[in-house]
């Protein structure tokens, strides 16, 4: 009895596993795709690596050799379509410019404290719900406010250091860009925030175009940080990325959040940028305990 039991045991795995690892070879391939299955299946590239890394453990420890070595070959194939856009560990500095992404924030004064707190450098609010508040008044004196000529309503940003220009840049119905350009240590760069979070797939391409015709004009380096609604590895934000010369300077151990939803929150920037950034939501919850970008 004992060894039907097993054998039927064994007969289970082995049935589980030719499913598992069918369906993960079956998503790998297809997430490389352009249409709309395939980049919803991208977005989960990283949770599915992760997976394939337990399973890759469990048919190692109870020595399924076949399993084992194709789990390991789906483990590469996903872990290079991830680290080709975004690294996993990154790496930061002290000199790296501190930024703080606030999301429709109710009170300002809220932002205000964290950025001094953590002695921010560029501050960027986006879609803020502050109608009620005298917001010239409340911006701490260190920092520079910027905002579009038509108002800080749908978004504003604040500097440490001298601002050169500040505007807005139209991608969508009522979703814009802000940005502004600043000199620090008479090194000129241009900030630009985003939050394509609301935006449909065909939407955010749109976007992505309209900015990258703004990023390509620019004579300094340029830094785009924010909620671009899909993972660096989709296919619209990769293009993005590689035609404008930029990096991921955040990675995906950063925030452990991205271990159970797709990341979305990027900073970008040029080879050479050292940059850090921390999110700032507008209530806490089981998704924003862990804050950094």
């Amino acid at each position: 009895m004992g060894y039907l039991s097993n054998k039927k045991h064994k007969a289970r795995v082995n049935a589980t596993l030719k499913v598992l690892t069918a369906l993960f070879a079956f998503f790998t391939i297809v997430g490389f795709g352009e249409n709309y299955f395939s980049q919803m299946i991208s977005e989960y590239r990283w949770q599915m690596y992760l997976i394939l890394l337990i399973m890759f453990g469990y048919t190692l420890f109870h020595r399924y050799y076949l399993y084992m070595v194709l789990s390991l070959m789906l483990v590469i194939i996903n872990f290079f379509a991830i680290s080709s856009s975004v690294s996993i560990f990154g790496d930061s500095s002290d000199n790296s410019t501190k930024i703080l992404y606030g999301i429709e924030p109710d009170n300002p004064l809220d932002i205000f404290e964290q950025a001094t707190n953590k002695k921010s450098e560029i501050v960027a609010i986006s879609n803020p719900n502050l109608e009620d508040f005298e917001l010239q008044s409340m911006v701490p004196e260190q920092y520079t406010f910027s905002h579009a000529p038509s108002g800080w309503k749908s978004g504003f940003m604040l500097s440490l250091y001298p601002v050169q220009s500040s505007g807005r840049i139209s991608l969508a119905q009522e979703t814009y860009a802000e940005f502004i350009k600043i000199k620090k240590d008479d090194y000129e760069q241009t900030f630009i925030a985003v939050n394509l979070n609301k935006l449909n797939r065909l939407s955010k391409e749109t976007a992505l175009k309209k900015l990258s015709d703004f990023v390509s004009k620019q004579d300094n380096p340029v830094v785009v940080f924010g909620n671009f609604g899909m993972s660096a590895w989709n296919y619209n934000m990769n293009s993005f990325i590689t035609k404008n010369n930029l990096e991921v300077k955040n990675a995906l151990l950063d925030n452990l959040r991205n271990i159970f939803i797709p990341p979305h929150y990027y900073i970008l920037g040029s080879e050479k940028a050292l940059l850090v950034g921390d999110i700032v939501f507008p209530k806490l919850n089981s998704l924003s305990l862990f804050t950094r970008f």
